[in-house]
C-alpha cells in the first residue's frame, strides 16, 4: 500500500489523540497500533529505499546483485544471482549426492560448479567454476577467508593491474558467504588448458619431498 504523506500522518495522529482523551484510554488503542504499523512501514521504506547495494565481484554501487558488466563477464548472463540454492551444511557434509571435494591443493575445501537452468549447481563433472565455503576451523577468523580471498583479488586487479581470475563472493540459504572463481583452465568447448605450477617447475613432488612438499620445500 501506498504510504501516506506527512499531513495525513499529521491528521492521523490529531484523530488518534483526540479518540484516546474521549475515551479516556491508558492502553494503546488500535487505531494507535495502526499508526506505529504505518510509522514502522515508512522507517523500514525509507531504509530499503537507501540502502546502497553493491556488486558481489566489484564492489561497485548497483540495483542488483551483481553490476552488468560483472555478471556477464562472470556468468555470461544479465541479473545473475548471488544467493545460492545450497546450503553449507549439505555441501561441506556430502549429504549432496552430485558434490565432491575436487583435488586442488590449499587451506581450504573447494567444490566444483557448473551454471544449470540460469543457476549455480555442484557436479562432479564439467565443471567451470570453483566454490571455496570457509568450512576449516582451525582458523581463528575462518567465516572471514571467502571475503579475505576476494578483496585480495580485487587488490591485485585494481591496484596492481594483475590479470587475474574472476571471482566473487556468493551466499548460502543459510547466511553464510563463501568465495567464488570462474576457472580459467577451461575452454569453452569443455577442454582443459594444462597448467603447471611453480612446485612441478622447480621439480618437487609428494613422493621425494612429503605430502605438505608445496608449502614446505620452496622458499619464498
Amino acid at each position: 500500500p501506498e504510504l501516506p504523506g506527512r499531513r495525513i500522518q499529521h491528521v492521523l495522529r490529531q484523530l488518534i489523540t483526540s479518540l484516546q482523551t474521549k475515551e479516556g484510554m491508558n492502553h494503546v488503542s488500535e487505531p494507535e497500533q495502526q499508526f506505529q504499523q504505518v510509522q514502522r512501514n515508512h522507517r523500514r521504506h525509507h531504509r530499503e529505499r537507501n540502502r546502497i547495494m553493491r556488486c558481489h565481484c566489484c564492489l561497485k554501487e548497483t540495483e542488483n546483485d551483481f553490476c552488468r558488466s560483472c555478471s556477464q563477464r562472470l556468468f555470461s548472463k544479465a541479473n545473475f544471482s548471488a544467493m545460492l540454492k545450497f546450503t553449507l551444511p549439505s555441501i561441506a557434509q556430502g549429504t549432496n549426492q552430485n558434490t565432491r571435494r575436487i583435488s586442488i591443493s590449499g587451506a581450504q575445501a573447494k567444490y566444483s560448479l557448473r551454471i544449470v537452468s540460469k543457476e549455480l549447481e555442484p557436479t562432479d563433472n564439467n565443471g567451470t567454476y570453483i566454490l571455496k565455503p570457509a568450512t576449516n576451523m582451525q582458523f581463528k577468523l575462518f567465516a572471514d577467508m571467502p571475503a579475505n580471498e576476494h578483496i585480495t583479488m580485487l587488490m591485485a586487479k585494481q591496484i596492481f593491474k594483475l590479470n587475474v581470475a574472476e571471482s566473487a563472493l556468493l551466499q548460502f540459504t543459510t547466511g553464510e558467504y563463501t568465495y567464488l572463481t570462474k576457472r580459467f583452465d577451461i575452454r569453452n568447448d569443455g577442454s582443459k588448458i594444462l597448467q603447471e605450477d611453480l612446485a612441478q617447475t622447480a621439480g618437487l613432488s609428494s613422493d621425494a619431498n612429503g605430502s605438505n612438499f608445496k608449502y614446505e620445500s620452496l622458499s619464498y
